[in-house]
């Protein structure tokens, strides 16, 4: 009786809004435009983000800022839906939005990036700040920036590796961002209903799996991290590999390593050239939101999917947005969402 009082109406709503995404019909249209006013114009006048957008405005980067807003302004309607332990859970979520501005910032500073490109691309809910954006606009290096997060979760380890190598400050950085928001994932998962708990570490434990194989893997190959350190740096959380099977990992050669991979449930992620491993792994947990839409019945996982599916979609009509603009060959091959596949996207 409890999953239709919590879950009912976020589950009816979840799955409304799964049913408004774009279809693949869309995106083979969306790709097939030679200018960037097509593409805006055909999402206000043929897909949900019609009430995102402002008829006749084509500029691209208010585009992008509506379409940003109206992803914060889906996921807030889900989490008023919900109390108590479900609540955190879904804040929680939302930090993942925060850690991803953070480590665009600290690539603005180590890469000596524009600023206001980076500002471009802020995701953030009023409903969750650890950090204050006012303060961290005002840095203009790295120090400045570092030590503008100085009351936040995010300071103390992200000061660990302050004095490294410009290019392994990085990987450390970014490591220790998302062991800082998968750790609060987790404790948060943990206090759910058993059922909504158990699918819920479930998703989680196979997106840590391909986090930390991603992770050793560039980090042996790219950045001569050690194999003792890298099994340190590891998330232990996992689904299918525990801390025994990641020290393996860690400290097996990249050959044996890549064959590994191969020959387990996570195959995908070698199958193509090496740049498009991320885009690889990311795919791969896009593909199976559509097993858990079938088999979650009355949970939480159903507005989880949803969040995870708008996200990669709001991503994906950038990579093409930014691909029509430069004129990109092959825009599909850098999308998460495989519009060869041909099946339903939605439930």
């Amino acid at each position: 009786m409890y999953r239709v009082r919590i879950h009912g109406a976020p589950n009816a709503k979840a799955r409304v809004m799964i049913g408004n995404l774009l279809k693949y019909e869309d995106y083979k249209k969306l790709i097939s435009f030679d200018s960037t006013d097509k593409f805006i114009d055909y999402i206000y006048n043929y897909t949900h983000y019609r009430e995102a957008l402002e008829e006749n405005n084509y500029n691209i980067e208010n585009t992008e800022i509506s379409i940003k807003k109206y992803f914060i302004k889906s996921l807030e309607k889900l989490y008023y839906f919900y109390f108590d332990e479900y609540r955190d859970f879904f804040k929680a979520l939302l930090m993942r939005y925060e850690v991803e501005d953070i480590k665009i910032f600290l690539r603005v500073f180590t890469r000596k990036e524009s600023k206001a490109v980076g500002q471009q691309h802020y995701i953030y809910s009023d409903l969750f700040k650890n950090i204050s954006y006012e303060k961290i606009k005002k840095a203009d290096t790295l120090d400045e920036f570092i030590n503008s997060l100085k009351d936040t979760i995010y300071y103390k380890e992200l000061m660990k590796y302050i004095n490294e190598d410009r290019d392994k400050m990085l990987f450390y950085m970014e490591m220790a961002l998302d062991r800082i928001y998968f750790t609060k994932l987790y404790r948060t998962t943990l206090k759910l209903k058993k059922r909504d708990r158990e699918k819920i570490l479930e998703m989680l434990g196979i997106n840590i799996d391909l986090l930390n194989i991603q992770w050793i893997y560039r980090g042996r190959k790219y950045f001569n991290i050690s194999s003792e350190e890298l099994f340190n740096l590891s998330l232990d959380m996992g689904y299918k590999y525990d801390l025994k099977k990641i020290k393996d990992l860690c400290y097996m050669s990249l050959d044996n390593f890549r064959k590994h991979i191969n020959n387990s449930q996570y195959n995908e992620i070698f199958k193509e050239e090496e740049y498009l491993m991320e885009r690889s792994y990311e795919r791969y947990l896009y593909n199976m939101l559509n097993d858990y839409i079938k088999t979650s019945g009355l949970s939480i996982t159903i507005p989880v999917v949803y969040i995870f599916k708008i996200e990669y979609e709001m991503r994906d009509l950038f990579s093409i947005l930014e691909g029509i603009k430069y004129g990109v060959e092959n825009i599909e091959k850098f999308l998460v969402i495989n519009i060869n596949r041909g099946e339903k996207i939605g439930n």
